[in-house]
């Protein structure tokens, strides 16, 4: 018996996922969420969870987002199991692995990024998005968290990476940030692509109705979940 999956994404892996239904001649019931709703990790929660709340032909959905500055601890899975990724934002599941985003980012986490579908304002809270912020501010409080953060991670300023799949749209992109100092790195859609063909197992977490999200602060396990 087939499994009927809806997902519910974020719009930055639109490209990446149109490509892969091209591909392989395939149709997904997917629910956009506009990129820039990551701003806010209040409202995107809540923009989420109504998409959730809303899903009840399905035998699972699978959420296409990390921890995004711990919007998905607020979600809950109502009537059907939630497959999320352990991911702690958008940018390690667009290189493919945590071995990878750690190998180009894991000395500069506060790297400043774009993609074909990540406009660059669109990234200005980005530190306050990570994990480890995240993890400073739970220890030390909102302010002191920024100091330590600073003193850890120095800001790449005037830099950018941009994180390329060779699509006619990035390097039309990559020629709108010729005026930058632009490190162009490529993107890997090799994590999309076994969360699409559900062939991962390692890199998501399945959550049953009456089961809840906590965050690992890591770059392995990232999530866990408490009942």
């Amino acid at each position: 018996m087939i499994k009927k999956r809806v997902i519910i994404s974020c719009r930055v892996f639109e490209p990446m996922i149109r490509k892969y239904e091209e591909e392989n001649d395939v149709h997904f019931d997917i629910k956009w969420i506009k990129v820039k709703k990551h701003n806010n990790p209040d409202e995107l929660a809540e923009e989420i969870q109504k998409n959730i709340d809303l899903i009840t032909d399905a035998d699972e959905i699978l959420v296409m987002y990390g921890l995004c500055g711990n919007a998905l601890l607020k979600i809950k899975p109502r009537k059907l199991p939630l497959v999320l990724i352990r991911a702690h934002d958008c940018c390690s599941i667009l290189m493919g692995s945590k071995e990878r985003f750690l190998e180009h980012f894991g000395h500069r986490l506060s790297q400043r990024w774009s993609c074909e579908s990540y406009e660059l304002e669109e990234m200005s809270n980005y530190i306050e998005k990570s994990l480890e912020f995240q993890k400073m501010v739970n220890e030390y409080g909102y302010d002191n968290a920024h100091y330590v953060y600073s003193l850890l991670y120095p800001k790449n300023e005037g830099k950018t990476v941009y994180i390329s799949f060779d699509s006619d749209n990035d390097h039309k992109k990559i020629l709108e940030l010729s005026d930058n100092q632009v490190e162009i790195i490529k993107g890997d859609s090799s994590l999309i692509e076994r969360l699409l063909s559900d062939k991962v197992i390692d890199e998501v977490l399945k959550l049953y109705p009456g089961e809840s999200i906590e965050p690992i602060y890591d770059h392995i396990e990232v999530i866990s979940k408490t009942i």
